[in-house]
């Protein structure tokens, strides 16, 4: 089939423009996120602060005391004191529920293109989310490790979007993979930019800081990130890698990039480490599948 019939705005930024006003114009980003990313900003804001935005949304309430009181988390008694719960998580933590709680949503109904389903990419952004986070944990000197679950949880965000707001266009592009070829070149090859973009210019219009939307951007080439992004970058793009040797891939098409040994120097993982860590991945997932339903 020839792929002119699927480029109905020749220009690719034109049509990248097009989408990314469907986007806005379905109000993606929920108005309690927008209010805890202020808050999280506001360096004179306290955990009474972040309580009363999260009390505003009885659905992310319900998932903060949900986590805090989970085997996950190993409380040893449970409460149900929000803001016991917002003070003992953390700030960070908190926006990363929040952003879980809005993302989890947008896969409420399962849907099946081929060997692709919602589910499946559900699977995947929570396992990559959570191996990011214990990658920067791995990381000598390493602050970032709630960073680094927003930008796996949200790493993959533009194929969530390009299913529910261009969705025919998403189907072909789905059917024209294959084992080996990676969704991103026949992205490029039939809408003329591929997920990767559109979750960056997402993540710019939302105001998300500058090394997550880099992060978003080059998550499969981490060393074109600026040198502030590029540790955070390379932990989502080392988790990525690392989900799709065991399998648990983004679209049901497996994809096993080679590693680079670039990567482990940015990160200062030693081959050692790795081991490691891909031995830690299995109960990290394993301890969080009845949180996030994976």
């Amino acid at each position: 089939m020839s792929t002119t019939l699927w480029h109905p705005v020749v220009d690719p930024n034109e049509r990248l423009q097009q989408l990314l006003g469907k986007i806005s114009e379905a109000s993606t980003l929920p108005a309690v996120f927008t209010k805890i990313m202020e808050v999280i900003n506001d360096p004179n804001a306290s955990a009474s602060d972040l309580t009363a935005v999260v009390k505003c949304d009885p659905s992310l309430t319900t998932r903060v005391l949900r986590a805090i009181n989970s085997a996950y988390y190993g409380l040893s008694t449970p409460t149900s004191n929000l803001k016991y719960a917002v003070a003992l998580l953390g700030f960070r933590t908190i926006r990363n529920l929040a952003m879980t709680v809005l993302v989890g949503g947008l896969f409420k109904q399962d849907l099946t293109v081929l060997n692709y389903s919602r589910l499946g990419l559900w699977k995947h952004i929570i396992s990559v989310a959570l191996t990011a986070r214990l990658i920067a944990r791995h990381t000598a000197g390493s602050t970032f490790d709630e960073d680094a679950y927003l930008g796996g949880l949200l790493h993959d965000v533009g194929i969530v979007l390009m299913d529910h707001h261009d969705h025919e266009v998403f189907c072909h592009t789905i059917k024209q993979t294959q084992p080996n070829r990676e969704l991103r070149v026949c992205e490029r090859e039939l809408i003329g930019f591929d997920h990767a973009e559109l979750a960056a210019a997402v993540a710019t219009n939302w105001r998300f800081p500058s090394d997550l939307v880099e992060c978003f951007r080059w998550h499969h080439e981490a060393y074109q990130a600026s040198a502030p992004a590029r540790p955070l970058t390379s932990a989502v793009e080392l988790a990525n890698f690392l989900c799709n040797h065991k399998g648990i891939n983004s679209v049901g098409i497996r994809y096993e990039p080679r590693l680079r040994t670039a990567l482990l120097a940015d990160l200062r993982i030693a081959p050692d480490d790795l081991r490691s860590l891909w031995q830690q991945m299995d109960k990290e997932l394993s301890s969080a599948r009845d949180l996030f339903g994976v």
